[in-house]
């Protein structure tokens, strides 16, 4: 494998594994995906990770996804894309606190998400597997 193709393998599995970290803090409760996110801006750093990296992730011929697990992460990344600004950034308070954190990931229209998220994770789990005994391996 040509070294240009070994770095997009890599970039490919390090974008997943990010992209997967951030899906599992998803499906998380409210205070354990503060926790898993680092307590600082958990809402945006979960809905920037997913919404931005699901193009790269979806398309990786690497990652290898299937026409199902693309069409229900596209419908996740859709309704995260729909989050009422409360849910991200509750009003008057700056995210860069735990409790700050809890105070949006508690906000109910992140339920259905972290249902959804739970779901996906399960759904990923073969993928999730081979890319993390890739990144092992290096």
């Amino acid at each position: 494998m040509a070294a240009s193709e070994m770095d997009r393998v890599e970039t490919d599995h390090v974008s997943f594994s990010v992209f997967s970290q951030s899906l599992r803090a998803l499906s998380y409760d409210a205070a354990a995906a503060c926790h898993e996110m680092g307590n600082y801006n958990s809402a945006g750093e979960i809905w920037y990770e997913l919404t931005s990296s699901f193009p790269y992730v979806s398309d990786s011929p690497t990652i290898g996804l299937s026409a199902e697990q693309r069409i229900a992460l596209a419908a996740l990344v859709s309704k995260l894309r729909e989050l009422p600004e409360e849910a991200m950034a509750p009003k008057g308070i700056m995210p860069t606190s735990h409790t700050a954190c809890l105070i949006a990931m508690n906000h109910p229209a992140w339920i259905p998400l972290r249902e959804q998220a739970a779901k996906l994770v399960e759904m990923l789990e073969p993928a999730i597997k081979r890319s993390q005994e890739f990144l092992n391996s290096l």
